[in-house]
């Protein structure tokens, strides 16, 4: 999650300043996601597919929700201003939307904080969050599954999605 937002604000002082070092920066952060958490990076795969762990623990992940969500936002916010980037954020898109279900707490509207461990339903905040970093990346990806889920548990709180 830290790696996500700290992506985003690099590219946000980016495009308010014009600092090629903020671009920079960003484009040296990504590298990281990248890194299997074995290596001391972020990444871990699930079902073949790469995800951002929030919590990078070697040998163990914890699939936490929003902190892979906000380093999918991250990378497409990067591919705005470096192309080559946009293959790597869709890719990360895709597994999302391939997963995202997993994190729906049958017969509820409800969404869990992580795929490991105790099924913890989230607080009224992380549903928020959860609802508002699916629509930013259905905005983003076009992939549907987000905006499904993100109606999905925006059904118990009663909150619009824009």
């Amino acid at each position: 999650m830290a790696q996500g937002c700290s992506i985003s604000l690099l590219i946000r002082a980016f495009n308010l300043f014009h600092d090629q070092r903020y671009l920079d920066a960003a484009c040296r952060a990504v590298a990281v996601l990248f890194e299997p958490v074995e290596s001391g990076g972020l990444q871990r795969t699930i079902d073949d597919m790469v995800f951002f762990e929030e919590y990078p623990v070697p040998h163990k992940g914890t699939y936490v929700l929003n902190g892979f969500l906000y380093s999918v936002i991250a990378l497409y916010e990067l591919a705005s201003v470096h192309q080559h980037i946009k293959s790597l954020a869709y890719q990360s898109a895709k597994t999302g939307a391939a997963i995202l279900e997993r994190y729906a707490i049958p017969g509820t509207f409800y969404s869990r904080y992580a795929l490991v461990g105790p099924v913890r339903m989230v607080n009224r905040r992380y549903q928020r969050t959860h609802i508002r970093l699916c629509v930013l990346l259905f905005l983003h990806s076009g992939m549907r599954e987000y905006i499904r889920m993100a109606y999905h548990w925006s059904h118990s709180w009663r909150i619009l999605i824009p």
